[in-house]
Parts: structure tokens; sequence; C-alpha cells
């Protein structure tokens, strides 16, 4: 399943106040709440096996700094206990910061993480694509089913258990 989840401003409308009003602000951080929750029960619905997630708030000052990878797992009451997020569009000031990127939510582990560049650099021609190979099991001989789906990420940066692989930032070893 693919969703575009418009950085939790749900389906509100223009209001008059001009596109980066739109963009960059929220009523409120229960609004924000709200939206993801709508989300969280559109992906509970579907029940998909991974949930790849488009424009997706971690730690943005517009979003009240939630973590919607964090607040989707939690809301999901761990229907999906892999999960990885990049930044794919990172500003930084003293009084503002806006981190969106993407996310997969996976029922199987998320393996093997690699950058594919796709273009000559720059914002608009790099894609930041990472291969994360899912390895369901067979039940008779526990070895790795010829079935095996691949999705695309970035990094893995959530997981349930801690025998899963660790956080790291950008390639650096997790601490």
């Amino acid at each position: 399943m693919a969703y575009n989840i418009a950085r939790g401003r749900g389906s509100r409308s223009f209001s008059g106040r001009g596109e980066l009003h739109r963009v960059f602000s929220h009523s409120s951080r229960q609004d924000v709440l709200d939206n993801v929750r709508q989300v969280a029960a559109v992906i509970r619905e579907a029940d998909a096996g991974v949930v790849a997630l488009n424009e997706v708030d971690v730690h943005n000052t517009s979003s009240f700094d939630l973590d919607f990878v964090e607040v989707l797992r939690s809301e999901l009451s761990g229907a999906y206990p892999y999960a990885a997020h990049d930044t794919k569009w990172l500003f930084c000031l003293p009084f503002y910061q806006h981190h969106t990127g993407n996310a997969i939510l996976s029922k199987y582990p998320l393996e093997e993480a690699k950058n594919i560049d796709l273009g000559e650099g720059g914002l608009f021609n790099t894609l930041w694509a990472l291969t994360r190979h899912l390895q369901p099991r067979s039940d008779s001989h526990r070895r790795p089913s010829p079935w095996s789906p691949r999705i695309w990420s970035r990094r893995t940066t959530h997981s349930e258990s801690s025998a899963a692989r660790p956080h790291t930032e950008r390639g650096s070893p997790a601490g």
C-alpha cells in the first residue's frame, strides 16, 4: 500500500492566507494528531503487509514536533513492528525545523540498506532510495522464501525488538 499523508494536513482546503501558510502551519497539535490517526485507521482497514508513506514529518516545528512514524505505530498497536524513515526535506533554523520525508511500515523485517543515486545530484534530481529485502520464512524449512518481495526506503530507524538492526544516523554506527 502507498499513501501520501500530506504532512498531517488532512483534507483541509486553502485558507486564503497563501500556500506557504497552508503548507507550514496547522491549527493545533490535536488537529495534526487527529489527521495522523485517520491515516492509521485507513492503514488498519487495508491490513497491508508493507505500507509506503510520503510526506511524513518527524520532529517538524509546524507539526508540533510529532514523530509521525511513532504515532502511527502506536495507533496501529504493534501491527507493524518494523519501520524505516528518511528525511527528504531538511531545513533547520534556530527557531524552526522542517524534517519531512518517506517512511515504510512493515510486518516483516527490513534488512540490507543501500543508497541508489539516480541523478546528477541536487535537490530535485536525486532519489534517496534503499533496498530493504523482506525475508518471510517458510514454515517447513525455515529458509528464505523464493517469493521474498523487495521494497524501497532509506534506513531503519524504528524496531520493535532490540535484536533488530540498531538505528544509525546516515551510516554512522549506532551508539
